[in-house]
């Protein structure tokens, strides 16, 4: 912006200049006598001397008042940037804790399918992935299996394990909008051998 105002002023020197010339030899062509060059000479420099003090100081205000915007613009884009960061990173978090409770819900199926497993065992097999990526959960309601469970499943009967994790402890800035928000995920086996009745 300094720039470009500094290039106008020139211009318009310049442009005072060449017109100054051009009049200079007209005058002069039709009476040399009552045009006094030196003079029309001077009052072009107290006039040149003046637009470049007018320019220099419409410079200073337009750099000062850019600066001022400048300042403006920081503070009401700061927290924007702040708020999309936040908000990108609690999506990536999001998309992290619903692939977790996934894989939770897939580890559980997988070991009480087994024959002779348990729900006891599907329990702890899910429960062991979560605490191993260090994911807050509520043991009472984070794992549920449907009836009639791995104990009491015939051969190849489906058995379902759901895994639900709540989004408070696990993200930053969710909880703050969403508090009650939980993620979960259902996988759905079949028992591969009905457990033997115990004895």
């Amino acid at each position: 912006m300094l720039v470009a105002t500094h290039q106008r002023s020139r211009h318009c020197i310049e442009t005072l200049e060449s017109n100054l010339a051009c009049f200079s030899a007209l005058a002069l062509q039709h009476n040399p006598n009552r045009f006094d060059t030196c003079s029309m000479q001077n009052r072009f420099h107290h006039l040149s001397v003046r637009d470049a003090k007018f320019c220099k100081a419409n410079t200073q205000f337009a750099l000062l008042d850019r600066r001022g915007s400048a300042t403006v613009e920081m503070a009401i884009i700061t927290p924007l940037i702040l708020l999309i960061t936040l908000g990108t990173l609690d999506i990536c978090s999001m998309i992290f804790l619903k692939e977790a409770a996934t894989l939770a819900a897939y580890e559980g199926a997988r070991s009480g399918i087994e024959k002779g497993k348990t729900n006891d065992d599907a329990i702890k097999s899910a429960l062991e992935f979560l605490n191993a990526r260090d994911i807050k959960y509520s043991p009472s309601k984070c794992i549920k299996i449907s009836q009639p469970g791995y104990d009491h499943a015939d051969t190849l009967q489906h058995v379902s394990i759901t895994v639900t994790l709540p989004i408070r402890g696990n993200l930053l800035l969710a909880p703050q909008v969403i508090k009650n928000l939980n993620l979960s995920a259902k996988v759905t086996m079949r028992k591969e051998y009905e457990n033997a009745p115990e004895p």
